[in-house]
């Protein structure tokens, strides 16, 4: 607590310090963001207690950022690159500390006739999280590159969307980890059915290749979709279909699939969002998986420039063979607005039980003090 303690003299130093924006042409600013963090963990590394024992550690996270934006988000085309640098260190644990990079660039297009979106990244990322049982850092290495656009018939209500996304994550060597590239592929063509709501058929190509021997996968999603805002407080967008998966090696799959993310303005001050998965994936060890996701999120107003939210998260993972595993998270946070400083105290829950048993199985509490600073 002695070092939850220093956090919140950090914070509160962050929310005093002045930052300044660039202007290098017009319409092109240069943007300074950081992000500083104190947590405490009680399981660092998700052992089970009996074969991985649980150890506790305080950790400190230091995130500054620079960012280039070209136009505004209110213009016809707008970009912004983003650069990132993400420093962790741990009290006690202290060959876990890493330093981790990011660099993105999005942009998106805004017109009556043509939209769309477009992504491209690199990051290192880490996770404290046992892998097949054996507890550590699971280390690894992303790229994306993905868009997807629009075009709209002339005098018609309907449209054509197409889509792209490439994943490659590289696990740099990790034993008994495997290295994949995903290529994905959307298409579908929507109507209009009302000034605020929107239908489409669709399907998506998904293949994913896998390092080694490992068999590859090709995996299809064909649905009917909706989009758009029902009433003045029901909006997002549902698909429900089917989920077809055919691997290099062994017998076709199929599943009801669905996605969705919805919000409900429940009052003025209090919403509600729910997101719901159902669809085909692979582990990092190269498995066929068929995982059920759930996510349950509340925010509402306290007071003026204070916020406080609560979520519920389940998951459930199904593998070849009899393994199965149910993943529980439960958070509650309160945030505050400090002039160019945003600052939330949170606390999270989470719980691994898996029908296999052992170090598979984890429970974990964290404890966290954050503030985010952009200008």
């Amino acid at each position: 607590m002695k070092n939850l303690a220093l956090g919140a003299l950090a914070l509160t130093a962050l929310a005093g310090t002045s930052f300044a924006a660039v202007s290098l042409a017009d319409n092109v600013n240069l943007v300074f963001t950081g992000r500083v963090s104190v947590s405490y963990d009680d399981n660092i590394q998700l052992g089970d207690g009996t074969i991985n024992p649980e150890i506790d550690d305080t950790i400190f996270n230091l995130t500054p950022g620079i960012a280039i934006e070209f136009g505004r988000p209110d213009q016809v085309l707008f970009s912004v690159l983003s650069f990132t640098e993400s420093l962790t260190r741990y009290v006690d644990s202290t060959n876990l500390n890493t330093s981790l990079s990011s660099i993105n660039l999005r942009a998106t297009l805004k017109d009556p006739k043509i939209s769309g979106n477009f992504n491209a990244g690199y990051s290192q990322l880490v996770a404290n999280t046992p892998v097949s049982g054996v507890p550590g850092l699971l280390r690894r290495n992303v790229t994306t590159i993905g868009g997807d656009g629009k075009y709209s018939f002339t005098g018609e209500k309907s449209k054509i969307g197409l889509g792209f996304n490439y994943d490659f994550t590289d696990y740099l060597g990790g034993v008994g980890l495997v290295n994949s590239k995903t290529f994905t592929v959307p298409a579908n063509y929507s109507w209009e059915v009302d000034a605020k709501q929107n239908l489409s058929l669709g399907v998506r190509y998904r293949q994913t290749q896998l390092a080694g021997a490992t068999p590859d996968f090709t995996d299809y999603y064909y649905n009917v979709a909706w989009d758009g805002q029902i009433g003045a407080k029901l909006s997002g967008n549902a698909s429900i279909g089917l989920n077809q998966r055919k691997p290099q090696a062994g017998k076709d799959e199929s599943s009801l699939g669905f996605n969705s993310a919805l919000n409900w303005k429940a009052t003025d001050k209090t919403g509600v969002s729910l997101n719901l998965s159902n669809d085909f994936g692979s582990s990092s060890a190269g498995q066929s998986q068929k995982t059920l996701t759930l996510g349950l999120n509340a925010t509402t107003e306290l007071a003026a420039n204070v916020s406080g939210s609560a979520k519920v998260n389940y998951s459930s993972t199904r593998y070849p063979g009899t393994r199965k595993d149910d993943y529980w998270s439960y958070g509650l946070s309160v945030g505050w607005k400090i002039g160019i400083v945003d600052v939330s105290a949170a606390y999270e829950y989470k719980e691994n039980t898996s029908s296999i048993g052992g170090a598979n199985s984890y429970a974990d509490n964290l404890l966290s003090l954050t503030g985010t600073v952009r200008y």
